[in-house]
């Protein structure tokens, strides 16, 4: 398997909401999905901000989903609840937490689990990094994402839970 090069330009199943969206891949497959694990490989292209994310519970008609962005300037990661594809459109600011992120192009791993109410993720060595509950969108698929610029993706597993 190769890894995925997701460019902010590429159209293969671009958000079409408008607004600052980026470029997402997602799968199709998934809009019946509940309870599951998404761990994927990831490779920044550089350490400024807003490289991209994952969105679980996807409904891609709409953009409603979790998502988990990375803030590598900052040593962030947070978490969001959005109500539209447009990153913007969301519930605000869910939780967040100290990231440190992979050196350039150095391959780290993101994962967001999705668990009944509660929706978390780990960063590049595995340890949880946040945690949210809402119950706001209970099935869904999943996203990769990139915004302002080029992201590596390789590896990308969804296991059910339990």
């Amino acid at each position: 398997m190769s890894a995925i090069f997701l460019t902010t330009t590429d159209s293969a199943k671009l958000c079409t909401a408008g607004g600052n969206c980026g470029a997402s891949l997602y799968y199709e497959n998934g809009a019946e999905w509940t309870d599951y694990e998404f761990q994927v490989d990831v490779k920044l292209a550089n350490l400024s901000d807003f490289p991209g994310g994952l969105r679980g519970r996807l409904n891609p008609k709409t953009g409603e989903s979790y998502f988990t962005w990375v803030y590598p300037a900052q040593k962030l990661i947070i978490g969001y609840v959005a109500i539209a594809w447009d990153c913007n459109a969301n519930k605000g600011q869910a939780a967040k937490d100290v990231w440190q992120p992979p050196k350039v192009s150095e391959w780290g791993q993101l994962k967001m689990v999705v668990t009944g109410e509660v929706i978390s993720a780990s960063g590049w060595n595995g340890k949880k990094v946040l945690s949210i509950k809402d119950g706001s969108w209970k099935k869904g698929t999943i996203a990769l994402m990139t915004f302002s610029q080029d992201v590596f993706f390789d590896n990308v597993r969804v296991s059910r839970k339990g």
